[in-house]
C-alpha cells in the first residue's frame, strides 16, 4: 500500500482523538486496539522517510583513556 502523508494525518488525528475506528484512502478500518493503531503510524511514517514522532534514545559511552 502506498501511503500519503494526508493517510498519516488521518490516522494521528483518530489515536488523538482515542478513536479506533479511522477512514483513510478507500477504506474504513477499526484497530483491535490504539497500540495497533501506532504502530501503523509509525510503520507508514517508516516508508514515507519520516522520522516517528515521540522521544529518541541512543546510547553513548566515555572514555577517560586511562587503561588498567
Amino acid at each position: 500500500m502506498a501511503w500519503t502523508e494526508e493517510d498519516i494525518a488521518a490516522l494521528e488525528e483518530a489515536l488523538k482523538s482515542g478513536t479506533r475506528r479511522v477512514k483513510y484512502q478507500d477504506r474504513e478500518v477499526e484497530f483491535a486496539s490504539l497500540r495497533d493503531l501506532r504502530m501503523l503510524i509509525e510503520e507508514a511514517r517508516r516508508e514515507l522517510g519520516l522520522s516517528p514522532r515521540g522521544r529518541r534514545f541512543g546510547t553513548s559511552s566515555a572514555h577517560k583513556g586511562l587503561s588498567s
